[in-house]
């Protein structure tokens, strides 16, 4: 789960793939905001998307949606904003 996390996180810092992991395996912002000085490098996030399986992205993918709108209703948030 933790590399889920910090993958997670790198795609909300705006980073889209992998590669980046390695620049801010040593970033001390990502440290703080992943809570460990201990970051996964890119061939360890490689090899863990490699290994992802297409229901494995679908039931990812439900989950996001499911938090995501359970966020928009705690919230009563009444327009949300794409960036596609």
């Amino acid at each position: 789960t933790s590399l889920l996390k910090q993958m997670l996180e790198l795609n909300i810092a705006g980073y889209g793939n992998d590669v980046a992991a390695d620049a801010l395996q040593h970033d001390p912002v990502m440290k703080q905001v992943h809570g460990t000085t201990d970051l996964a490098p890119q061939t360890t996030i490689s090899r863990f998307l490699s290994a992802l399986t297409c229901d494995d992205v679908l039931h990812l993918n439900r989950l996001i949606l499911t938090l995501a709108l359970d966020y928009i209703r705690t919230n009563h948030i009444d327009t949300v904003m794409l960036d596609v």
